[in-house]
């Protein structure tokens, strides 16, 4: 996290996979945001915040997924 100009920005991880998001979110992960992929239509990017242990649980899930 960054501190500019008074107002604190967050580093913020997109997910683009819905699997993905919800093992996160299993794992204790909370979404902070859902927008509009503007590369393909009718898919979400759900948005959290970027930490090292969100790096960890995501590398897990992409050792055993076969997504």
């Amino acid at each position: 996290m960054s501190k500019k100009g008074g107002s604190l920005k967050l580093n913020v991880y997109n997910c683009f996979s819905q699997k993905l998001a919800g093992f996160l979110l299993i794992n204790g992960f909370s979404i902070i945001g859902v927008k509009s992929d503007l590369k393909m239509t009718g898919r979400s990017v759900y948005m959290f915040v970027d930490s090292d242990l969100l790096r960890k649980v995501v590398s897990r899930y992409k050792e055993v997924s076969i997504e």
